[in-house]
């Protein structure tokens, strides 16, 4: 049975089990998404921190020997928390098991602190989801269209999901070129850009997902609705 000392982790779920014990799942730079059981104890692991741990095991299940805080913890509060337990999901549900995670957990970490800043944490938010897409191979093209020709300002598009982005003509669902050129230089000040990026890595997300439903985003757009009385909750 191999042991593994001191590797950084995030706990990304916590289960408590009729055993008495609990299963974590963490996300760790070198062994990617993995899990394992430990026995309950009055000292939980927290979410949104730094760990060094010290586990044994092999293959998917590991067993916790112990663990030390290595970084700040993230004090997310009110719909922050929401925002930070979806990328814990989105990892939980896409990302596979044992899958080399070094962008990865360097993603999540600084995205952690983003989400934290007033004004930051959306245009985060859509940062990660665009770039999770593109570690798992689902890299969208928002230079050119599905015809090979180069996105202009000017133009229109429609969002062909899975695949890109087709020229347009002028209707209700159509997103012009601008927009599509801004998400892809991470240019959220035009005003609309965050609301496109929003519904295509939506879209590309549910895709992949395949049936499964996010339950961050039911429990999110149920918090924004108490707060603004909005009927869409604006992660």
């Amino acid at each position: 049975m191999s042991t593994i000392r001191s590797q950084p982790a995030y706990v990304l779920h916590r289960q408590a089990l009729e055993t008495g014990q609990e299963r974590i799942e963490l996300l760790t730079p070198d062994l990617g998404r993995l899990h394992f059981r430990r026995k309950m104890d009055k000292h939980p692991m927290p979410l949104f921190q730094k760990l060094d741990v010290d586990f044994r095991g092999q293959g998917a299940s590991h067993q916790m020997r112990s663990w030390v805080p290595s970084g700040p913890i993230h004090h997310l509060q009110e719909h922050r928390l929401y925002f930070g337990l979806y990328l814990n999901e989105l990892i939980t549900r896409l990302w596979p098991l044992q899958g080399n995670s070094v962008a990865l957990f360097g993603l999540y970490s600084s995205t952690l602190t983003l989400i934290s800043k007033q004004h930051q944490e959306r245009a985060a938010l859509r940062y990660f989801e665009r770039t999770l897409l593109a570690e798992l191979g689902f890299a969208l093209e928002f230079k050119q269209s599905l015809d090979g020709r180069a996105i202009v300002p000017e133009g229109h598009y429609r969002h062909c999901v899975g695949t890109g982005f087709e020229r347009s003509p002028v209707v209700p669902n159509a997103i012009s070129g601008e927009h599509l050129i801004a998400i892809d230089r991470n240019e959220w000040h035009l005003a609309g850009a965050l609301h496109h990026a929003r519904g295509i890595f939506s879209r590309e997300i549910d895709l992949h997902l395949e049936g499964q439903t996010l339950h961050t985003r039911t429990l999110l757009r149920q918090v924004m609705d108490r707060a603004t009385g909005d009927l869409g909750a604006k992660t």
